[in-house]
């Protein structure tokens, strides 16, 4: 960590900038991402090695760009071709995003496509902060370096916990910028400062839109498990209907794993560290280590020692098996066993820890202290029929501990990940380490923020506790599919993957849909219908990323249908690979956008595959099922609505957005049982495709897991209508005192309203917006 002569020795640098250099006070905001693009793709003929492709590039934009100015980031083998990242550099700091990147046939090496974002270094921008920082000592700028504490006071207001965090110097839209991105136990918060003036420049928070094997020796048992998600909405929530586990192979058991059934913590050498004592040089010093000094290598070198002398347990017993795969291992988290009071469990700990951060206030000395907690390995089984006797009617009796206790979900969850597999093996998804890397399914996470919901994180599919509200995410097919779809997206796309939320939703949405076709063979269940996929949801409709993956999964869906529709599964197995080759063609693209991926599925039509797609087969389908969802590539959406507070438009990072509610104060005499009334404006900007009149609905309620638990004044659906472009509609609404539970960390509760714009005659909106609110205290 800083010591006190770096702050000092840092901050006498930087005042020193601030005496010689004017710096501007008005510039807190990054500026428009001035990376120039180029991009050639197929049939056309290009150098494949950077040498050449920088002298092509000098050519014809009359740059002087060198390479030893780049260096190779990434050389990754996919399916049927190969791809390589060149990030540059400036000054010897990375550009971010910054980079050439090259994909070649596999066969034989022929040029596929090139995409470079490039930074001219020689911008007056970048040398008027070239100039600046050639006032300063580069090594001190790039080892300037939080602490804990200081990463704990900067996002007191958004996380609870702090998993870890990292901080890196680079380049980033001609500014010199200093990245600290803080992880929580499901999302990570990305601050952006000037590396010169510490001044913030940008924050976001995003949720998480984690071996070897011996085939030969993997054994199967059989099971039961949800392969059906029929569901209906109830008074109390969401609840499953008449659908009924069936008997399924639970296959790719492992025939040993390695952990121990005592708590392995006692055998570290030391097992709380202070963030006072974080020094990564006296840690690589055993004097060092004995004063207590640590730093995360030195904490994970200590983990591998311990746990490198567990003894191989046989996972095919009397005594008991466990749900560790050659695809999954299934685990608890450790803290819901204590939580919840858990007692029918037999434990066995793995080689992963699990990370606590407390405040300490010792001898008057305040400081922060990191514990390490061993992982749990799931429950045993010891037959199948054991594993069909586990209980499954917690849509009758929610109990929590039950679940944990009788191990159904373990059984489901291992099942559904086997099948995703699986399935996305048969059409095409085989690229080297990549398919068959495993996961790790964590259940039962009982933090409050998360409550009622999954997420994906580094190869980790997390699930968390639940409400009497709703049922276990963990039993619901499409839920696990989707959250492995942010993991095929993370593997195949890299980074770019997350850059664009509605686009990271829908290729989840869109992953889910393609197992389920390929498990059902194309039969249509009738429960299948309920699926977010099903919509008719546009583009610049929306203002969520979760609803605008409903315009990104829904054209794939349309394409996958039409595809169908013309050739069955051959049709069926022909978009799932036109959809996965494109994936690989957005590798590492820096702030995807949606015109980027629609190239990239024009690219992969091209491109065609040998034995399965004729090249331009698809490109009048996919012309078609983007243009009716409002986008034509290079034109301005034909249709806008957007939503109005206090007379400014509401969209995905505004104010009244999910990441910035609106906070509402509330008097506390006993006369002002809530807030008074407000508003928000509905405005119809263009249309183009639709007849009036438009009919709008307004939900109040609760129709999901991820809306909250305050309560409206009048919480009824209401409809209003619209007959006419510049139209405005007045949506007026009051919130009341008490929430129903809590779901902040303040004891409070965050929700939102949903809006819905339907064409005339359709049941399905083509436009969704949602308005955010939080109560700033309530009672209960």
């Amino acid at each position: 960590m800083k010591g006190i002569v770096h702050q000092l020795i840092f901050a006498m640098a930087m005042a020193l900038v601030a005496l010689v250099v004017s710096l501007s006070s008005s510039a807190q905001t990054l500026p428009k991402n001035p990376l120039h693009k180029i991009r050639w793709a197929y049939p056309e003929t290009r150098a494949t090695n950077l040498a050449g492709v920088l002298a092509e590039i000098n050519w014809t934009t009359g740059n002087q760009f060198v390479v030893e100015n780049f260096q190779l980031f990434e050389e990754k083998p996919l399916s049927g071709m190969n791809f390589k990242f060149y990030q540059q550099y400036v000054d010897q700091l990375p550009v971010k995003n910054a980079g050439v990147r090259i994909w070649t046939d596999a066969t034989n090496g022929a040029f596929i496509q090139m995409v470079a974002y490039l930074q001219n270094p020689e911008t007056q921008q970048m040398l008027m902060t070239r100039k600046k920082i050639n006032l300063l000592n580069y090594p001190l700028i790039k080892e300037s370096r939080w602490s804990m504490a200081a990463v704990l006071d900067l996002v007191q207001k958004d996380l609870k916990r702090v998993v870890n965090f990292t901080q890196d110097v680079h380049w980033d839209n001609e500014r010199l910028v200093s990245e600290v991105v803080v992880f929580g136990r499901d999302r990570k918060i990305i601050f952006k400062f000037d590396a010169l003036t510490y001044a913030l420049l940008d924050k976001k928070i995003q949720l998480f839109p984690r071996v070897d094997s011996e085939p030969d020796r993997e054994w199967t048992v059989f099971g039961k498990a949800y392969t059906i998600n029929e569901e209906y909405d109830a008074e109390y929530g969401r609840r499953f209907s008449e659908a009924t586990p069936e008997t399924v192979e639970l296959k790719y058991l492992k025939p040993y794993y390695y952990g121990t059934a005592q708590d392995w913590s006692p055998l570290l050498a030391q097992k709380t560290f202070f963030e006072s004592k974080y020094d990564e040089a006296k840690a690589a010093t055993p004097e060092g280590i004995a004063e207590g000094y640590w730093s995360e290598k030195s904490v994970q070198k200590m983990v591998d020692d311990v746990t490198k002398l567990f003894p191989r347990m046989n996972n095919q017993t009397a005594s008991g098996a466990r749900f560790i795969g050659r695809y999954v291992t299934v685990n608890v988290d450790p803290t819901a066993l204590t939580f919840f009071e858990v007692q029918n469990f037999s434990k066995k700990y793995s080689t992963f820890v699990s990370r606590n951060w407390s405040r300490v206030n010792e001898n008057g000395i305040k400081d922060w202290k990191l514990t390490l907690i061993p992982s749990v390995y799931g429950n045993t089984f010891t037959s199948s029929d054991e594993l069909f006797g586990r209980r499954v009617e917690f849509e009758l009796v929610p109990s929590t501990k039950r679940l944990i206790e009788d191990g159904f979900d373990e059984m489901q969850v291992y099942f559904s990940v086997n099948t995703w597999f699986e399935v996305l093996h048969g059409v095409g998804f085989n690229d080297p380490e990549l398919s068959t890397r495993p996961i790790i399914a964590n259940l039962f996470n009982p933090d409050i923020e998360s409550r009622d919901n999954a997420f994906y994180d580094s190869d980790t599919i997390n699930f968390t506790t639940y409400t009497e509200r709703n049922p276990n995410e963990a039993r619901s097919l499409i839920t696990v599919w989707h959250e492995l779809g942010h993991g095929l997206m993370d593997r195949l796309q890299g980074s770019s993957g997350f850059s664009n939320g509605g686009l990271s939703e829908g290729i989840a949405d869109f992953a889910a849909e393609v197992v389920l076709r390929g498990f059902h063979q194309g039969e249509l269940h009738p429960a299948f219908l309920n699926r977010r996929i099903n919509n008719r949801t546009g583009f610049s409709l929306t203002n969520e990323s979760h609803d605008d993956g409903e315009a990104y999964g829904g054209s794939l869906k349309d394409i996958l249908e039409q595809s169908i529709q013309n050739q069955g599964l051959l049709g069926y197995r022909k978009a799932s690979d036109l959809v996965l080759t494109a994936m690989r063609l957005t590798r590492r693209f820096a702030d995807l956008s949606l015109n980027e991926w629609y190239e990239a599925l024009l690219l992969a039509d091209r491109l065609g595959k040998a034995g399965l797609r004729q090249p331009n087969e698809f490109a009048s389908v996919i012309a078609t099922a983007f243009a009716s969802r409002n986008f034509v590539p290079n034109q301005e959406p034909s249709t806008a609505v957007n939503v109005y507070f206090e007379n400014a438009v509401i969209n995905d990072d505004s104010r009244g957005s999910r990441y910035d509610p609106v906070v509402l104060e509330f008097m506390d005499e006993p006369e002002s049982p809530g807030q008074k009334e407000m508003s928000i404006q509905l405005k119809l900007e263009k249309l183009s495709g639709y007849e009036f009149p438009l009919k709008v609905k307004v939900s109040f309620k609760e129709t999901n897991s991820q809306q909250g638990s305050a309560n409206f004044l009048d919480e009824a659906d209401r409809f209003y209508q619209l007959n006419s472009v510049n139209e405005v509609i007045e949506i007026p609404f009051a919130l009341m005192k008490n929430c129903d539970f809590a779901n902040t960390d303040n004891g409070s509760c965050k929700d939102f309203v949903n809006i819905y714009v339907y064409a005339n005659g359709d049941v399905k909106p083509f436009a969704k917006k949602r308005f955010y609110v939080q109560l700033a205290s309530a009672k209960k």
